[in-house]
């Protein structure tokens, strides 16, 4: 099952549980934690574009919620993130451009 505290970051509601069950869902079909870093941040990100471009809304927030979930593993692994207004959220400490991040 999805990390509720990830889908709570991100939307309240009814859509919560819609949510919640697309991205155990999503786990189920094989695209869980291990998945998810195996391929890294920015396969989240264009995966999310991607539904949300085709009006799959649903499926495109629980890609936010493996977004915030990713996120989450990395911080607590001691990888921090720049919180900067003229930069993308999520882009790492460090980070110039050219590097082939987001």
């Amino acid at each position: 099952m999805a990390d509720q505290s990830a889908v709570e970051r991100i939307v309240s509601g009814h859509w919560r549980l819609a949510i919640m069950r697309e991205r155990a869902a999503q786990i189920e079909k094989g695209y869980d934690a291990a998945h998810d870093d195996a391929h890294g941040r920015e396969h989240l990100v264009y995966q999310a574009q991607w539904y949300a471009m085709r009006g799959e809304v649903l499926k495109a927030a629980a890609m936010l919620v493996a977004l915030a979930e990713y996120d989450s593993r990395r911080e607590a692994e001691g990888y921090r993130y720049m919180r900067h207004p003229d930069r993308a959220a999520g882009v790492p400490d460090g980070y110039s451009p050219g590097e082939g991040m987001l």
